[in-house]
C-alpha cells in the first residue's frame, strides 16, 4: 500500500490504554447505554481504587483526539485537499457503516427506546449529524468531531495548496493562539469552525506529530507548552464532572496530558514496528481500537447481560465480553475494514493512488 507511514509503538500503547479505559468506564457505569437497554445488569460496588480510575474513564476520547492530531500531523503533509479528503473518508467509514448497521439491527432486540428504525438508516451515511437526526451507535458522536477535524484540515490545504509540514505546524501554532482568545469573543461560527471545545487536543497533536526529531521537540517547546496548557484547561474542565475536587481534577488532568506527551516524545525517535510477535500483537490491538471503540456498547454490553442472565459473576462478565469485542474487533480491523475499503476505495476512483494512512485512530 502506498503512502503507508510506520507505526509508532509508544503511541499505539496509548491508543490502545484508552480505548480499553473508555470501555470499561461504560461497561462499569449505572448510566448512559445501560439505561436504554431492554435487558440490563446490575453493577456491583467497586473497590474503591478501581472505581477510582474508572469514573473519569470517558477521558480517553480526549486523548483519541490528541492522538488524531498526531495522526493529520504525519498524513497531511503535501497532500491535495482531495487526496486527503479521500483517504480520511476511507479509513473512518467502512468501520462506521458496519457498526451503525450492526447496532440498527440489533437494536429492536437489544434497545428499548430507541428511535424509529426510519429515522436510524440516515446513520449509515453519516449525514445525521448534520440534519440533526439520532445516532443509533453512541460513542460515534466524536467522530462528528473529528469530521470537523478533518474538514477545517481539508480547507486549509485547499487555500493553501499542498501543505508541507511547515505550513501545517504554522497553521497548528496560529489555530493554538485562536483558541485562546475564540471561547471569551463568544462568536458561534468562529467557534464552530475552530473546535473551541476540543481544537486544542488537535493542535497539540499536529504540533508533535510534526515533529521529526527530538531536536524538533526541543525547537518548539513554547508552543508544546502552550497547547498543553490550553489541553490542560479543557480537559480538567471535563474531569470536574467525575472528579468534584478540583484540585484532584487539576491533578489528573496534568498526569493524563503529560504521560501522552513523555509517549509521543519516545515515539518521535523510537524505532518503526517489527515483525516481531510482540509488535504485531501491539499493532493488531491499535488497529483493533476503533472497531472496539464503536462496537463495546451495542455488542458488548447486551453480551454482558446476556451473561449475567445466565448467572455468570459481573467480572468473568467483564473479561468474557472483553475478549469476544476484541477478536471481533480485531476480525474487523485485519479482514472486514480492508476489504469494504477496497471497495470504497474503487467507487471513488482512488485506484491504489491514494491510500489511507496505516496509522490508524
Amino acid at each position: 500500500m502506498q503512502n503507508e507511514k510506520p507505526r509508532l509503538l509508544p503511541l499505539d500503547f496509548v491508543r490502545i490504554f484508552a480505548a480499553y479505559w473508555v470501555l470499561f468506564h461504560h461497561w462499569s457505569s449505572t448510566g448512559g447505554f445501560l439505561k436504554h437497554m431492554k435487558l440490563g445488569y446490575e453493577v456491583p460496588q467497586l473497590p474503591g481504587i478501581i472505581h477510582a480510575f474508572l469514573l473519569p474513564g470517558y477521558l480517553g476520547v480526549d486523548i483519541f483526539f490528541i492522538l488524531s492530531g498526531v495522526v493529520i500531523g504525519r498524513s497531511a503533509v503535501d497532500r491535495s485537499w482531495k487526496q486527503f479528503a479521500k483517504a480520511r473518508f476511507v479509513r473512518l467509514f467502512p468501520a462506521y457503516f458496519m457498526a451503525t448497521l450492526i447496532a440498527i439491527l440489533l437494536a429492536p432486540l437489544t434497545v428499548s427506546d430507541h428511535p424509529p428504525l426510519s429515522q436510524l438508516w440516515l446513520s449509515l451515511s453519516g449525514l445525521q449529524w448534520f440534519f440533526g437526526y439520532p445516532t443509533i451507535v453512541g460513542p460515534a458522536w466524536t467522530l462528528f468531531i473529528e469530521i470537523r477535524f478533518y474538514i477545517l484540515i481539508a480547507v486549509v490545504i485547499a487555500v493553501a495548496g499542498r501543505c508541507s509540514a511547515a505550513r501545517l505546524m504554522a497553521f497548528a501554532q496560529i489555530w493554538l493562539l485562536i483558541l485562546l482568545f475564540a471561547p471569551s469573543l463568544n462568536i458561534d461560527w468562529l467557534n464552530f469552525l475552530f473546535l473551541a471545545e476540543y481544537g486544542c487536543y488537535f493542535a497539540l497533536g499536529m504540533v508533535v506529530g510534526l515533529c521529526r526529531s527530538r531536536q524538533d521537540i526541543a525547537k518548539n517547546i513554547p508552543v508544546i507548552v502552550l497547547g498543553m496548557i490550553v489541553s490542560w484547561v479543557r480537559m480538567q474542565a471535563r474531569s470536574s464532572q467525575a472528579m468534584p475536587d478540583p484540585a484532584i481534577a487539576q491533578l489528573v488532568s496534568a498526569a493524563i496530558i503529560s504521560a501522552v506527551m513523555a509517549m509521543a516524545y519516545f515515539a518521535v525517535e523510537s524505532k518503526p514496528a517489527t515483525a516481531g510477535r510482540m509488535d504485531k500483537i501491539v499493532v493488531t490491538l491499535a488497529l483493533a481500537t476503533y472497531p472496539i471503540y464503536l462496537l463495546h456498547e451495542p455488542i458488548g454490553m447486551p453480551l454482558i447481560a446476556w451473561l449475567r442472565w445466565q448467572g455468570v459473576g459481573f467480572t468473568t462478565s467483564l473479561l468474557i465480553a472483553v475478549v469476544m469485542l476484541t477478536a471481533l474487533s480485531v476480525i474487523f480491523a485485519k479482514a472486514l475494514e480492508p476489504f469494504v475499503g477496497r471497495k470504497v476505495r474503487d467507487a471513488l476512483d482512488l485506484g491504489g493512488g491514494v491510500a489511507a494512512s496505516s496509522s490508524r485512530l
